[in-house]
């Protein structure tokens, strides 16, 4: 009933009918509308953990769609009218027409194998909820990052709705997220790949303990912590922090690989590169370096690893007598901040 669309000359006989049905369920929504050409966007506050509120959720359902009957409009104004009413199609249809969508079904899936229950099916709006009264969370470690603001780490675990932002393709979105999943295209490395992993794992759904070897690696190991689904999400997750969690938990209880302790160091590894360049550049050269760092260090023998200079940036520009011209005579200037990487490395 999130998708209502009213003939504009009934909207406020509407929306004082929808506040009396929520107010019968002692409950309120969040109201969206676009007035003119009367589709509204009411979306009640339903907690599908609690029984009581499943029911108020299906009797708000029914009572919404008499009015919408009623008055002469349709319960799907824009999103379509499948899985989540088709308990209320015969009733927006009649059942004459609600006949010919069954015969019309047959017809082309005599075994009604497509979309089973979907739209002229028997699909109950109560079953196979996200969360319903059964949903237990529990992730087996106590998380060590601040999650007030975010109805702590179980409210951000939950927070993917599923709408698939994060599989656009950034010349659609113009977004960041999710640039694992468009490297791999694989759902499991998209945000709600993630998510329903984590989620699943983290309420039994899943047999995985989200802190085990092959879950981290094969879940949380390739986000790349940039977080793009923070600011893109409409739901904000922030599967970066997640990602810290998840890992943090993992080495609190595995310890911490050598590979992870040494990409870890890099900051403090890379001045002494550094300074034994070039005899520190050699396992790029010696034959079976790359096969004996996949089997050590779980590095793909493909990746070249980083060649350190011997001369690190700043010592050059220190060595050349800093800038080129006196900082009078400029007419421009540029901030150059040499990280460890420009730093020490070629």
């Amino acid at each position: 009933i999130e998708d209502c669309a009213i003939p504009p000359e009934h909207l406020p006989e509407y929306t004082r009918e929808f506040q009396e049905i929520l107010e019968d369920n002692d409950t309120f929504a969040t109201f969206y509308a676009h007035a003119g050409p009367g589709v509204l966007h009411i979306r009640p506050l339903i907690n599908t953990k609690n029984v009581e509120e499943v029911d108020a959720m299906v009797d708000i359902a029914d009572r919404v769609t008499d009015a919408v009957v009623r008055l002469g409009g349709s319960v799907s104004g824009e999103h379509g009218d499948g899985h989540a009413r088709t308990q209320w199609n015969r009733k927006l249809y009649g059942d004459d027409l609600w006949d010919a969508f069954r015969d019309l079904k047959t017809a082309f899936d005599p075994d009604w194998l497509l979309n089973p229950g979907n739209v002229c099916g028997d699909h109950d709006m109560s079953e196979d909820l996200r969360f319903d009264s059964e949903y237990e969370y529990d992730a087996e470690f106590d998380p060590a990052l601040e999650w007030a603001v975010d109805n702590g780490m179980q409210g951000m675990v939950e927070l993917c709705h599923g709408c698939g932002g994060c599989r656009g393709r950034q010349e659609t979105t113009g977004g960041v997220m999710c640039p694992t999943y468009r490297a791999a295209d694989e759902e499991i490395q998209a945000t709600r790949g993630r998510a329903n992993m984590l989620r699943g794992a983290m309420s039994g759904e899943l047999p995985e303990d989200p802190t085990d070897d092959e879950f981290v690696t094969e879940v949380m190991d390739l986000c790349v912590g940039c977080k793009g689904c923070k600011v893109d999400c409409p739901s904000g997750v922030d599967m970066a922090k997640l990602k810290a969690e998840v890992e943090h938990a993992h080495h609190e209880e595995h310890g911490v690989d050598l590979r992870t302790r040494l990409l870890g160091s890099f900051e403090s590894l890379a001045p002494l590169g550094s300074k034994l360049a070039p005899l520190s550049n050699l396992p790029n050269k010696l034959p079976g370096a790359g096969l004996l760092g996949e089997k050590l260090l779980g590095i793909a023998k493909e990746r070249d690893l980083p060649a350190f200079r011997s001369e690190s940036l700043t010592d050059w520009f220190d060595a050349r007598g800093g800038a080129g011209i006196p900082r009078a005579e400029a007419d421009r200037e540029v901030l150059l901040f040499p990280d460890v990487y420009t730093t020490y490395t070629l």
